[in-house]
């Protein structure tokens, strides 16, 4: 898939990629791989410090197949630059 939206960074570690294009955070996680706060913090941080205090949103392409603990989207409500999370599958 070509996209048309001009890539701001990518962050690419063995079990997570995310591609900033502005104001989106497209992430795909690795097949087989088991997700959680704990693993994927770091990461995560990583994009926020590239984000700064501008509005985003948090795209799942869930093009591979993996695991994640429903429980650890709560932490997500802390970040209020976050204005919307969607799922493509």
């Amino acid at each position: 898939m070509v996209s048309k939206f001009k890539t701001k960074a990518i962050i690419k570690t063995n079990d997570i990629t995310i591609r900033l294009h502005k104001s989106v955070a497209i992430i795909e996680i690795a097949e087989g791989t088991s997700l959680s706060y704990k693993n994927g913090i770091q990461t995560f941080r990583r994009l926020l410090s590239i984000i700064g205090d501008k509005p985003w949103v948090y795209i799942s392409n869930r093009v591979n197949s993996y695991s994640l603990d429903p429980n650890d989207y709560k932490h997500l409500n802390e970040i209020s630059m976050l204005k919307g999370i969607g799922v493509i599958q």
